[in-house]
This record gives C-alpha cells, sequence and structure tokens, in this order.
C-alpha cells in the first residue's frame, strides 16, 4: 500500500520532523502538502533525509582549516553543479515546470537552514574581501543627517530611526496603511502611531504581521510631506500612493538604490565621514540605531525584535498579538521616544503655490520665451540693416560719390547720337 505524505515524513526521526515542521510553519495547508511531497520525493531521489541535507550543506559551505579562498569557492561550485545535475537529469520524466517547480521547493528549504542555493558561491569571497563595515550612527550622527535634510530627506531618515523597520518593508508601505492615521485632518489618531506591516520574509519563513511605531516628531514630518502633496493631487489620489515615492514618474516606491544615495548625500551636506573613512552609511544603519537605543536604554529584547520584525521564537510572537500588548507597548515606546527625535530643528519647508498661479506663471514663461526669440532676430536684422545704412550713408561724401563713379566716363557728343534708347522712354515730340 503507498504510504502517504505524513506517513513518509513520520519515518524520519524526530529532529527532521522538527526541522521540516519548522520550515512549513505559516504555510497554507495545500502549499503545506505540496511543499511535503516535493521535498520527500527530492530526498528519495538522492537517498538522504532532509537532516542529511542539511549536514551535508553544511560540511559543503563551512571554511576548511588551511584552505585558500580559491579551493573553497571551487567545492561550493562542485556542490551547486552536483544540485542543478540532479534537476537535468529529470528532464526525460518530468515537465519543465513540475522540475522548476521541485527545484524552487528544495531551494526554499535550503534557504530556510540558512544555506541558501542562489549566490551562495560568492557571500563568502564577498565576506572576505570587504573592506568597510556598517557605521554605528551616534546620536550626534544621527541628528546631523536630519539636519542636513529638506523635508522629504528628514522623514525618510527618521521613519526608519523611529520604527525600526527594514527598508524593504518601508519601500512597499503606502499611505492607506496608516491604519491610524487621518489623512483628510492630516493628523494622527493616537500618538506614537503605530505602523502595523507585513515584514519581509527571514529565511524563508513567514514571519507574520507586526507593528512598530512613529513618534510626534516623525508625524509632524509626515504630515508635512503629506499635505503637499494632497494640495498638488488630492487626498484620494495621495491615499493610493506609497508613503516614500520614487523619483520617476507614476506611483513607485522609492528605490534600494535611492535610499543609499540619499543618506550619503546627507552625510556629505553634514560634513560627516560616513562614506567610506569609519564605516559606510545605508538604510540598514539607522535599524542598527534603533535595536542598539532601546536595548541601551534596557527595553526588553524581544519587543525591539517585535517591533523590528524579527522572528521570535516559542510563543512570543501570539504574545504580542493582543490589543491590549499594542498599548503596553505604545507607552513603553513613549518612554523611550526622545532617544529617537533628534532635538528639533526648523523644518525647511517649501512655499506652496497655488495651481492657478502655477498656471498664470507658466503661460508667462512661454511668452516671455516667445519675446526672447523675437528679440534675439530683431537683433539680428538691426545688425544686417545697420551695415546697410553704413554703406548708404558713405555714398553721400565726396569719396563716396568718387568710388561710385569711378571707372565711368562720359560718353562724347558721337556716343550720345548713337545711343538708342527703348521705346518705353522716348519722348513725344
Amino acid at each position: 500500500m503507498k504510504k502517504s505524505t505524513k506517513e513518509k515524513l513520520a519515518q524520519y526521526d524526530e529532529e527532521t520532523q522538527r526541522l521540516v515542521e519548522q520550515w512549513l510553519s505559516g504555510k497554507a495547508s495545500d502549499t503545506k502538502t505540496t511543499y511535503l511531497t516535493y521535498l520527500i520525493l527530492y530526498c528519495e531521489r538522492v537517498g538522504k533525509t532532509p537532516s542529511q541535507l542539511l549536514e551535508e550543506r553544511t560540511n559543503d559551505y563551512k571554511p576548511k582549516d588551511g584552505e585558500t579562498a580559491s579551493e573553497s569557492l571551487l567545492r561550493r561550485k562542485n556542490a551547486e553543479r552536483e544540485f542543478q545535475t540532479t534537476f537535468n537529469n529529470l528532464e526525460s520524466e518530468l515537465s519543465s515546470g513540475t522540475i522548476t517547480t521541485a527545484r524552487m521547493i528544495v531551494k526554499s528549504f535550503y534557504s530556510y537552514i540558512g544555506l541558501p542555493m542562489t549566490k551562495a558561491d560568492t557571500t563568502y569571497r564577498k565576506s572576505k574581501e570587504r573592506k568597510f563595515r556598517d557605521v554605528e550612527l551616534s546620536e550626534s550622527d544621527y541628528k546631523a543627517l536630519v539636519d542636513a535634510g529638506d523635508y522629504k530627506e528628514k522623514i525618510r531618515t527618521v521613519w526608519l530611526a523611529q520604527t525600526g523597520m527594514r527598508v524593504g518593508d518601508a519601500q512597499k508601505f503606502k499611505v492607506s496603511d496608516l491604519t491610524e492615521y487621518d489623512l483628510k485632518n492630516l493628523k494622527a489618531k493616537k500618538t506614537p502611531m503605530a505602523i502595523e506591516y507585513l515584514p519581509e520574509k527571514t529565511m524563508g519563513r513567514e514571519i507574520g504581521e507586526r507593528y512598530t511605531f512613529l513618534g510626534a516628531f516623525g508625524i509632524k514630518l509626515l504630515s508635512t510631506d503629506l499635505k503637499y502633496r494632497i494640495e498638488k493631487e488630492g487626498v484620494e489620489a495621495v491615499r493610493n500612493q506609497y508613503v516614500f515615492q520614487g523619483q520617476s514618474e507614476g506611483n513607485t516606491p522609492l528605490s534600494t538604490v535611492q535610499w543609499t544615495a540619499m543618506f550619503k548625500l546627507l552625510a556629505k551636506k553634514a560634513q560627516l565621514e560616513l562614506n567610506g573613512k569609519h564605516g559606510r552609511i545605508r538604510s540598514h544603519c539607522f535599524r542598527k540605531f534603533f535595536d542598539s537605543t532601546l536595548q541601551g536604554k534596557n527595553v526588553n529584547r524581544n519587543v525591539v525584535y517585535w517591533m523590528m520584525g524579527h522572528r521570535l521564537e516559542g510563543t512570543e510572537d501570539s504574545y504580542f498579538q493582543a490589543q491590549s500588548r499594542k498599548e503596553e507597548l505604545r507607552e513603553i515606546y513613549a518612554g523611550i521616544e526622545h532617544y529617537l527625535t533628534p532635538e528639533e530643528k526648523q523644518i525647511v519647508e517649501r512655499t506652496v503655490i497655488p495651481s492657478e498661479v502655477t498656471e498664470q506663471m507658466a503661460n508667462m514663461f512661454k511668452t516671455i520665451t516667445t519675446l526672447k526669440a523675437d528679440l534675439e532676430e530683431q537683433k539680428k536684422n538691426y545688425v544686417e540693416l545697420k551695415a546697410d545704412f553704413e554703406r548708404l550713408a558713405s555714398l553721400h561724401t565726396e569719396e563716396g560719390q568718387k568710388r561710385m563713379f569711378e571707372g565711368i566716363r562720359e560718353l562724347t557728343p558721337e556716343e550720345r547720337k548713337n545711343l538708342k534708347l527703348p521705346k518705353s522712354t522716348k519722348r513725344n515730340e
């Protein structure tokens, strides 16, 4: 009798079963069945258990004593090639779609145990070649960066520092996701304001919904940005936009490259040496600043990790889900919020010009451009006319008239007599 998938899983030891169950946690029932089926089929194909895959993968990727970087890289490449060969050999037995699905599922298992198949070949080598580490921001660094920015750069900087979110989570956050913000009246319903979000996967595992908080200073900066956008595009249009809009046209989020470029520019404007000499600055530095600041003020590590979107062990996840716990965490955050708030400096705001005035200014600019082109043409004509005038004026002088008749002699009486004029010019006698 053919064994079911669960029965096949039961044949493994308890450690292996626990490993697979953790890998499948958070996935839908149908997804669990599909993932488990393909993993077991792969294990049967290679003749190994999931635990043995883990042990083998660790041995393949763990640096060996006395091994050069080139030897280590070659060993990992061979392991990757062997993995790909296993699926290539199935091309005559299975459809390309089935093989692609199986490969993706097995890769996700390797990612879960911390040894991803993709880009693994260069991970160790790059870590050895890394020249700069992420800079550890001090409170004075943070304040200088905020002070150096305009209102858009301020909210981006303060958001990451006050929420502890990954930049990937901040990128996909939309204005409509601000459940505790009154967009029409441009104010928070509660302060600190809860920011509810779904973190990115960590090591291939779903984390589930989380919440962190944005302090009063961050809310003020956010309101400044949203006010300008609403005046230009309207409330409903802004509601569907990303909180952090990209620089390209359309509703696109600010890319990771644009975030990093902005922070490097801020560091330069603030005259901080954060671009190589003492480390590198990027968005993750503000996440580390959030972590170190809160734990440095004796905030429970699990509370900090919850807000940052880290995966918690055991039943800690469900413990924080209750609404009562959210209010407790709001109180905790309110007590340490000022450590994440630089001394407030006057926000550099731009003057908002009504759309009617903007349109009038655009028309005036077009008119001025046209007049300028006409003026240039008239200047050109003036130069030509002036040259003609000077030539004509010179003919009125004695010397000019002499030049005009130079080379022309007076006709003799005989020549005049023989001169025939056109009929139309003869006089009537």
